[in-house]
């Protein structure tokens, strides 16, 4: 996956070239897996079926997000 990189202080946002969609999240904060938001295009601009894209998108982004940032994006432990 091809992603772009934008920088706002300690916000990041990570985008998949391609789609309109990106992960956003803080760094050097933990749980970002879990805290990280999504960024997607506005409710009025989609149909249904897009939400699913938007899904998997989003999965492989934070999984792309996890081995560049391991402590931001590290599993829970139980």
């Amino acid at each position: 996956m091809d992603c772009k990189i934008e920088r706002d202080g300690v916000e990041i946002t990570v985008w998949a070239e391609g789609a309109a969609v990106g992960v956003r999240f803080t760094e050097g904060e933990t749980m970002q897996r879990y805290l990280c938001g999504i960024v997607m295009p506005s409710l009025d601009e989609m149909h249904a079926a897009d939400f699913e894209s938007i899904i998997g998108v989003s999965e492989a982004i934070v999984a792309w997000c996890a081995e560049r940032w391991p402590h931001e994006f590290a599993e829970l432990k139980t």
